[in-house]
């Protein structure tokens, strides 16, 4: 379906020159190392417009540009955050040096005793061998060209030759759905999905800007136009503080989103659609979120009604009056509310525009209970697909503020790092006795004891579509909802409607 709020090229251009101009107006006793980088990503990215713009709007920018190079070259102060470097310096002098030098029986020097399996597994997180031996994820600080000896002489594949074998027409297409079903997504985010598709792409990151340039210029230029600022946070370590919220910009079809991310590293642990917003549904989700990641020290909250059940579960867990579940104003949930602009215009924007363009061409009526048994059987399942192969490439995508690691890679290796520091989150997540909190959740898992609480603003209807279990495994066996659709699944929902009218007496 064409995006009906596709940006025209006028206006495409006018996001780039107030973000010019923008650049133009700060202090030049503000201008920081992320002022330079705008600078150069905007020379960079305008050049990318130059056969879409007017040669004297291109001009006039490229002026603007030059000149504020110009001041920069000749001396403007550019001020060095180190905050950041500082803290993960001290984070690798807290490492214990687990990597042991070993005789082997040959002449020279003692050989490190490298865990093959272990290198391996942080090479398919995404580790680059120069990370794994500079920061000491293998137990000890060491040369690079003592991991890639090792790689050599222990018959492992070398990093290059992981590449996919590919030509770029064959590249070009996977882009080109990727950017279908996941508009607006970055060089990074593309590069990701590619890797986590079956079987997994793996491409040098200038192939995919350059073709994703090719294939959606006027995206490109409006991502780079769109740079978010960045707040200054700051937590000890994974699992020190997760932020918790649901998003309800499908409410208006009754659908829910449940949504939790590390503080820390930015990992995705929970992303769940629901048709409804009970507390029940909430806490279910925040369980299997544990289960994969450990139980956090604290979690952050607004005050809504639907996270009781997880305020009670972290009171029990680590204990109250220290703040295990901190609750307050949406404004103070950074990183969730960050999430959820990615999440919204990468993933929920185009079912929300297709939902309105399925009500006006009178496909869908949502005051009929029927057709939103049928929306919410279809698309309930193809939206929470998309979630989670979103999820999967936002884990593994690089992080620009963070050495280009992933989240993925912050939270393995920040864990690592941290074994051993005395704080909740650590000891929850390798030294706690589940015997202690076991009974604590066994009790919360039964979730159908657990009575909603009354301070829920919104409570949503169910809806079930009125067939009987012998007629939903029919359906079931007869219509795929998952399956590929050329009408975004319009007519999947079409063929369900028709199924239920067939087998059911309205």
């Amino acid at each position: 379906m064409t995006n009906n709020r596709t940006r025209t090229t006028d206006e495409v251009f006018q996001q780039i020159r107030n973000f010019v101009d923008g650049l133009c107006r700060v202090d030049r006793h503000a201008r920081d190392n992320q002022f330079v980088t705008n600078v150069q990503l905007a020379e960079r990215n305008l050049n990318r417009m130059k056969d879409i713009i007017s040669t004297e709007n291109f001009e006039n920018l490229f002026e603007k540009l030059t000149t504020l190079n110009e001041e920069i070259a000749i001396g403007a102060e550019i001020t060095v955050e180190t905050t950041q470097t500082e803290t993960q310096t001290e984070a690798s002098s807290e490492v214990p040096n687990r990597l042991m030098k070993q005789r082997n029986g040959r002449r020279g020097n003692d050989r490190y005793d490298i865990d093959k399996d272990h290198l391996e597994h942080l090479i398919k997180l995404g580790c680059t061998v120069a990370g794994i031996a500079k920061d000491g994820l293998l137990g000890a600080k060491i040369h690079p060209n003592t991991l890639h000896k090792f790689i050599r002489a222990n018959g492992m594949v070398p990093i290059r030759a992981r590449y996919t074998n590919m030509t770029d027409e064959e590249l070009t297409q996977y882009i080109k759905n990727i950017n279908a079903q996941y508009p607006n997504s970055g060089i990074n985010e593309v590069r990701s999905m590619l890797k986590n598709l079956k079987p997994s792409i793996i491409v040098q990151r200038d192939r995919v800007a350059k073709l994703l340039a090719h294939i959606d210029p006027h995206g490109v230029s409006r991502r780079w136009a769109q740079v978010i600022p960045r707040r200054v946070y700051s937590v000890a370590t994974p699992n020190s503080l997760w932020h918790i919220d649901t998003n309800h910009k499908l409410i208006r079809w009754n659908f829910v989103l449940d949504g939790c991310i590390d503080g820390y590293s930015r990992l995705v642990v929970l992303l769940q659609l629901h048709t409804n917003n009970l507390a029940s549904s909430m806490l279910s989700d925040f369980l299997t979120a544990t289960n994969c990641y450990g139980i956090p020290s604290r979690v952050r909250a607004d005050k809504g009604g639907e996270f009781t059940h997880i305020r009670k579960l972290m009171d029990e867990v680590n204990g109250q009056g220290r703040g295990s579940f901190i609750a307050g104003k949406s404004v103070h949930n950074v990183r969730i509310e960050r999430l959820w602009r990615d999440v919204y215009t990468k993933v929920l924007e185009k079912f929300h525009d297709l939902f309105y363009a399925m009500e006006e061409r009178r496909v869908l009526d949502i005051n009929n209970h029927v057709h939103l048994a049928c929306l919410h059987y279809v698309f309930g399942k193809r939206i929470q697909q998309c979630l989670n192969f979103w999820k999967l490439a936002h884990n593994d995508h690089p992080v620009r503020l963070e050495k280009n690691k992933s989240p993925k890679q912050l939270w393995h290796n920040a864990s690592m790092l941290y074994s051993n520091k005395e704080n909740t989150a650590m000891t929850n997540l390798f030294r706690r006795d589940p015997s202690e909190y076991e009974p604590i959740f066994e009790r919360f898992r039964n979730i159908y004891t657990l009575p909603e609480p009354d301070s829920i603003k919104i409570v949503l209807p169910r809806f079930s579509l009125p067939l009987s279990d012998e007629q939903l495994g029919r359906l079931s066996a007869s219509i795929n909802v998952l399956r590929e659709s050329n009408y975004d699944g319009i007519d999947i929902y079409v063929e369900v409607m028709k199924f239920v009218h067939e087998n059911v007496t309205m």
